[in-house]
């Protein structure tokens, strides 16, 4: 479900490349520390910039190799493409990136398992993000006390995990189908639904079942994918060099995290949502985010899949108009 990437101290040599020109789509390279670049892509709405500059989201995809527009090969779900183009609408600018080692970025990836271990880790996520954030707010035509961050899925989850570090201070933050609950119920309550589905005899579930607890329990233990415990099946969850990444993520809790959040948090979910629970999940947030009066909600939008998309299974095609106005209004009464 959810794929990877340096809690870097090293904000000051993070850098945002770009033509000087003023509207329309232009690319960016974000220069994050360990000489890891990454490209993108900024979005500016047509017109001048108002005084101070535009107000801009920095866009964060979900797990695996997902790319700078919300999409995989196979899966042309365009996500945040469509997200920037509604914030663009709204006169608010958008960054999103390819994410290290894919797509753009792919010459950077190591081929060696070491390197990728290293490469790929928890808080080389965090500070790609920081790097990205950072940059952002400091391109020209932007205006760096009115940005936020919108994450996709596991980009919720890391835009939550950089805050709660310090790494990043937006101004508001959007969690769209992001989970609410520790990796780990979602990963055993996905790998059911998936048993099920499949036609797996009981015996077989609960085979599956206990080797996904086993591992998940030594992976918090020691940082390490047991690789000797890992059967076939799950081999494409809990590649061995993710050891450092699945700990971060197996050993975070979204809805403490969001409860310590500085900032205002919208959280949006599908009640179609096959791979977060709209029900367990958003409850979960809703708990934590019940007492604040800075216009954090949890909302739930009826009939939509994990990508703001009508239909089953919702992979593809326009994301619901529903989704992107809650999206857009909500952000530009909060940045």
């Amino acid at each position: 479900m959810m794929m990877r990437r340096a809690m870097f101290a090293v904000l000051s040599a993070c850098l945002l490349t770009a033509s000087p020109a003023w509207a329309g789509e232009r690319a960016v390279t974000v220069a994050a520390a360990g000489n890891v670049r990454l490209s993108g892509t900024l979005l500016l709405p047509d017109g001048p910039a108002p005084a101070g500059g535009f107000p801009a989201l920095l866009l964060v995809q979900g797990s695996g190799p997902t790319d700078r527009d919300g999409s995989q090969k196979g899966m042309q779900a365009d996500l945040l493409k469509q997200v920037a183009a509604a914030l663009a609408g709204k006169g608010i600018a958008s960054l999103r990136l390819d994410k290290r080692g894919m797509h753009a970025n792919a010459a950077q990836m190591p081929e060696d398992a070491a390197g990728l271990a290293a490469f790929y880790t928890w808080d080389a996520a965090i500070g790609d993000l920081a790097a990205s954030y950072a940059a952002l707010g400091g391109e020209a035509g932007i205006d760096p006390a009115r940005t936020g961050i919108l994450g996709h899925s596991e980009g919720a989850l890391l835009l939550l995990a950089a805050a709660d570090a310090g790494k990043v201070a937006p101004r508001a933050a959007v969690m769209l189908a992001g989970p609410g609950r520790p990796l780990g119920d979602l990963l055993a309550e996905q790998l059911t639904r998936l048993l099920i589905r499949q036609g797996a005899p009981p015996a077989v579930q609960q085979q599956f079942l206990d080797a996904d607890r086993a591992i998940r329990q030594e992976i918090v233990a020691t940082g390490q994918v047991p690789v000797d415990k890992v059967p076939p099946g799950l081999q494409a969850l809990y590649p061995a060099y993710l050891g450092n990444f699945l700990h971060g993520l197996l050993t975070f809790d979204p809805a403490a995290a969001a409860g310590r959040a500085r900032m205002p948090l919208l959280a949006l979910f599908g009640s179609r949502d096959m791979q977060v629970s709209p029900e367990q999940d958003a409850a979960a947030l809703r708990r934590t985010l019940s007492g604040r009066t800075d216009g954090s909600a949890v909302i739930v939008l009826d009939g939509l899949s994990h990508n703001m998309k009508r239909g089953d299974p919702g992979f593809t095609g326009p994301a619901d108009p529903a989704a992107l106005t809650a999206v857009t209004d909500w952000v530009a009464g909060h940045l």
